[in-house]
């Protein structure tokens, strides 16, 4: 029915234009009218909006970097599972980024209702971007945690989840994924799987207690604090409820509507936390 009032007010208005003009003005309208639909189709598409947000943060210091884009394509390949929804994903992704015709607070607007852990993991994706190059830039954070505040995520929350990802980040949970994306880092991912493979032969060797325990050590005192979100002085009490409030936002079963990458990304942050838990209890000597 609104097609038709267009149309029609479109053959009123062109009455008084030539009548190449007059098509050329009904095809225009037609065109943006199937333009609109299509976005909001995909506004209602979480890997959508995760689209739009890279593109935030890419745009946010001003100069979009190869291992940026790079790592932007190792996303899409993970959210996106067939050839065509990959490169059509791609091709959306260079369109917000050069137009930017969506705007960032619809998105804020479809998704701040979402559960936290996909809220939390989508931070994190803007993060492995934002750390493509190593360094964490002012404008990039600034953005990521304006976008963090519009999503309804506190300052605390936002802490926890930096701490995550920075953990998810040094065991190369997200390094692997860019270095697909690079022909010249073969060898570097041969490499990187060997340690893994290495990793998996030395802990069949080891009881489950000593593997248990490698897996904890890297984990500062200070860092496990920070992703269960207390402060050091807090109750043993307090802790307990913590770990337990983040064990239940980061259950695999929250995420599983958005799929198998989400269910991915959950599972992974959960193993951050309950590491957590393990160094704050051996630290307080809590059973």
């Amino acid at each position: 029915m609104e097609l038709f009032f267009i149309l029609l007010g479109s053959i009123v208005v062109g009455l008084f234009l030539s009548p190449r003009k007059r098509i050329e003005g009904i095809e225009e309208r037609i065109e943006e009218m199937k333009e609109e639909e299509s976005i909001k189709e995909k506004l209602s598409d979480y890997r959508y909006c995760i689209l739009v947000l890279l593109a935030e943060v890419m745009k946010a210091d001003r100069k979009p970097m190869k291992c940026e884009l790079d790592k932007v394509k190792a996303i899409i390949c993970r959210y996106f599972d067939t050839e065509y929804e990959q490169q059509e994903a791609l091709i959306d992704f260079y369109t917000l980024l050069t137009k930017g015709y969506i705007s960032a607070q619809e998105i804020y607007d479809r998704i701040k209702n979402i559960d936290y852990a996909s809220k939390s993991e989508l931070i994190m994706e803007l993060l492995a971007v934002a750390y493509a190059d190593n360094y964490l830039f002012h404008d990039e954070e600034d953005t990521i945690l304006f976008i963090a505040t519009e999503l309804g995520i506190s300052q605390r929350e936002y802490k926890s989840i930096k701490t995550i990802f920075k953990e998810k980040n040094d065991q190369g949970f997200y390094q692997e994924e860019s270095k697909q994306n690079s022909s010249e880092s073969d060898s570097q991912n041969n490499t990187y799987q060997s340690d893994n493979d290495n990793k998996k032969n030395n802990s069949n060797n080891n009881s489950d207690s000593s593997d248990k325990s490698k897996r904890v050590s890297h984990l500062s005192i200070t860092d496990a604090y920070d992703i269960l979100g207390v402060e050091g002085d807090a109750s043993d009490e307090e802790v307990k409820k913590a770990y337990r409030i983040l064990a239940m936002m980061y259950h695999p079963d929250k995420v599983s509507s958005l799929g198998d990458e989400a269910i991915r990304q959950a599972t992974e942050s959960m193993k951050q936390i309950n590491q957590a838990w393990d160094v704050v209890k051996e630290a307080r000597g809590m059973r």
